[in-house]
């Protein structure tokens, strides 16, 4: 499956910004005297200098959709986007992931005649205030916090990363979003419709799901790992965000793309080494692709391999790992439009909540945002 997907989309609620953005505001807001600046709230200026006549500064572009209205980061309008949202369910492995990918991708464009680069100086320490750097000595992060709708929405846990790809010879430079939510919150099936429209205005959606919690994964590593209970299950986050879009865009619209991401995949392949269980004779082949992680080598999104894990996980999850509503999901979600993927942030499990003193061996993290750069036609199909 290939398509073009949106051109720009807001970086906070992902709405769809046109091609002639008119809405602005005063960065100032207030004036001296302490009263309200007259463009201190978001209109349009069609027609107008992009200029404050009070303040003499620079007009700055605003969202257009009603319930956002964010301000839109300098030089917005000169780039394109690929806009996408994770879900998954508490204790999912969500944030460190997002971490991961960030440094991962820094290192996949240098090794592929990219660069990729925060979007910003304000978006760098954006992300270093709430991403310090994995160390053993250090415990892991902390769950990404629950939104309330109706509060301050922009705290620094729910700020977007967004990391600039830019490429001799392309006319704009393109920017990857990634937004994470609460797992408290998609696992609410009352979920607020116009605070989280985010999760299905996205580009692509991704799914996590901790293997922890099946039993062919708990019997063999009972006692030798410490595994945290989701205590929900994973079809029923693809539930609440099915009902959002239908909510949200309507019955019969288009839905995101969705990757179904296992992750804390070095939880499956540790299980597999301990002999005479199922997952030892389910993974006993070398030639498996599961066994291989080509995802930082290439830029191409290599697609016999994609086709190849993709149908080994829906086997794995629908025989070993407890859910084969993922499948039905995902088989009744249409033709190319959801993959599975195998993901692992930290390579080797936590030690009291801890990163192992090896390092972070991460696996095959970037799978899941290639496919989705190919079908936005950044990045080559192999």
């Amino acid at each position: 499956m290939s398509q073009q997907l949106t051109d720009r989309r807001c970086p906070y609620c992902f709405a769809a910004l046109p091609a002639k953005h008119e809405l602005v505001a005063c960065p100032v807001k207030s004036k001296g005297d302490g009263s309200e600046c007259a463009m201190a709230t978001p209109q349009s200026i069609a027609g107008e200098k992009g200029i404050c006549e009070e303040h003499g500064v620079a007009l700055v572009p605003h969202c257009w959709y009603e319930s956002c209205r964010q301000a839109l980061p300098p030089g917005w309008h000169e780039v394109t986007t690929t806009c996408l949202a994770m879900a998954g369910t508490r204790n999912s492995g969500k944030t460190v992931y997002v971490w991961m990918v960030a440094n991962l991708l820094l290192t996949w464009g240098r090794l592929n005649g990219l660069t990729v680069s925060h979007y910003s100086t304000e978006s760098r320490i954006s992300f270093e205030q709430r991403f310090t750097r994995l160390d053993p000595s250090a415990s892991l992060y902390g769950s990404t916090a629950p939104e309330s709708p109706g509060g301050f929405r922009r705290q620094v846990q729910q700020e977007p990363i967004m990391l600039r790809i830019q490429e001799a010879g392309r006319s704009r430079d393109h920017v990857l979003v990634l937004r994470d939510v609460a797992g408290e919150n998609v696992q609410d099936a009352a979920m607020d419709r116009e605070h989280f429209r985010f999760l299905v205005q996205a580009d692509g959606l991704i799914l996590l799901v901790d293997p922890g919690d099946a039993r062919a994964v708990r019997n063999a590593l009972d006692g030798h790992v410490d595994l945290h209970s989701a205590g929900f299950n994973p079809a029923a986050v693809w539930g609440n965000v099915e009902s959002l879009a239908g909510s949200v865009l309507g019955s019969g619209a288009r839905r995101p793309p969705m990757a179904v991401t296992i992750s804390k995949f070095d939880l499956v392949l540790a299980a597999s080494q301990v002999p005479e269980t199922p997952l030892s004779e389910a993974l006993a082949g070398h030639g498996l692709r599961i066994h291989h992680d080509p995802s930082l080598d290439h830029r191409a999104y290599d697609l016999d391999d994609a086709d190849l894990l993709d149908c080994e996980l829906r086997t794995l999850c629908a025989r070993y790992l407890d859910q084969p509503q993922l499948v039905e999901r995902a088989q009744a979600f249409g033709d190319g439009r959801a993959r599975f993927f195998a993901i692992s942030s930290l390579g080797t499990p936590p030690v009291a909540q801890r990163v192992a003193r090896h390092g972070t061996p991460s696996y095959r993290c970037l799978d899941p945002i290639k496919w989705f750069l190919m079908l936005a036609g950044l990045v080559p199909a192999a």
